[in-house]
């Protein structure tokens, strides 16, 4: 994307180095679930997602920032791929992409200097979403909690001389405090025992008490508050039946669905979406979006256009509410 307005580039570019990292972070979240039950949703999604990246970076006149977001995006992708041979298979295609932009772009800073300067940046970031999360009311608090628990995560990652542990410990602190007093949810448990496990490995090299403390502290916190919580059935029961409806979709292709289908799907999906309960929002949940966008592209498929256009307007209103947790 060249321009000869510099002002605009950089506003481009910038933005552009923040997406990457967002990326880069749902990336770290894959690597560290389990091996045996991976995010596939989330994975597809993100595939596309940094397919479409590699397309737009190409058409960029290269920063050494947005290069050097470009080689952290490919290690963590790397990173995901060696821990987890779903991931391969879903960032097979992208991984290559990557590594051949990357063979176009400028020389990286020296790490020293480039690995002070984000971390800095990135802590800064950490407490202002410490203070967004301070004023959001308790139901809200979740989604920015978890971004900012896998900000810290990368943080701890990068820091190698253990330069910010003070930093890091305030964080551990913070979001030790969250998992007692944000509402309850699966994801969120998943993220706060990474980082639990994490934040462990990061005070092994640390000297005194108070670190072992820290780590014990939360452990006891993470187990507690998942022996009281249990999925309740009917619960389980519309999380399968958003995956029932994702299933059903996957089998469908040119002319091999009709009308009534379509509306029985969309009908199904618009049950779960609307269904409340404080331990799960169906529309925070990654099935959802993968369910709408899969339906979204079968109604295009669709020959005759008032159906299409009927069927549409319900699912762009529930991916409207869904983009709101992106």
């Amino acid at each position: 994307m060249t321009t000869d307005n510099n002002i605009l580039q950089f506003k481009v570019t910038d933005k552009w180095a923040e997406t990457l990292f967002k990326l880069k972070l749902i990336l770290n979240r894959l690597s560290s679930r389990n091996a045996n039950t991976p995010d596939k949703p989330t994975a597809e999604v993100t595939s596309r997602a940094l397919e479409a990246a590699v397309v737009a970076l190409r058409k960029f006149d290269w920063t050494p920032e947005l290069a050097e977001e470009v080689r952290g995006l490919l290690a963590a992708l790397s990173d995901a791929c060696s821990k987890n041979e779903t991931l391969r298979v879903y960032f097979h295609r992208v991984r290559a992409e990557l590594e051949s932009l990357e063979m176009n772009m400028p020389q990286a800073k020296p790490v020293t200097i480039m690995s002070t300067e984000s971390l800095d940046v990135q802590i800064l970031h950490f407490k202002k979403l410490v203070q967004k999360v301070q004023k959001l009311p308790r139901r809200e608090k979740s989604k920015c909690a978890m971004e900012a628990i896998e900000l810290m995560q990368h943080v701890m990652a990068m820091d190698h001389s253990r330069t910010h542990r003070t930093e890091v410990r305030r964080a551990a602190k913070a979001v030790k405090y969250w998992f007692c007093a944000v509402p309850f949810r699966i994801e969120l448990g998943d993220v706060y025992e990474s980082f639990t496990n994490k934040f462990a490995g990061y005070c092994k090299s640390l000297k005194g008490s108070k670190y072992e403390g820290d780590v014990d502290g939360m452990l006891r916190v993470l187990d507690t508050r998942r022996r009281k919580f249990k999925t309740p059935a009917k619960t389980k029961r519309k999380q399968d039946q958003l995956k029932a409806i994702i299933a059903d979709v996957e089998q469908w292709q040119a002319d091999t669905f009709s009308s009534s289908q379509m509306a029985s799907a969309i009908t199904r999906f618009s049950s779960v979406a609307t269904y409340q309960v404080k331990e799960w929002d169906p529309l925070a949940d990654s099935n959802s979006r993968l369910c709408v966008d899969k339906l979204i592209r079968c109604i295009h498929l669709m020959p005759q256009r008032s159906h299409r256009d009927k069927y549409l307007k319900t699912l762009n209103k529930w991916k409207k509410s869904i983009d709101t947790y992106q």
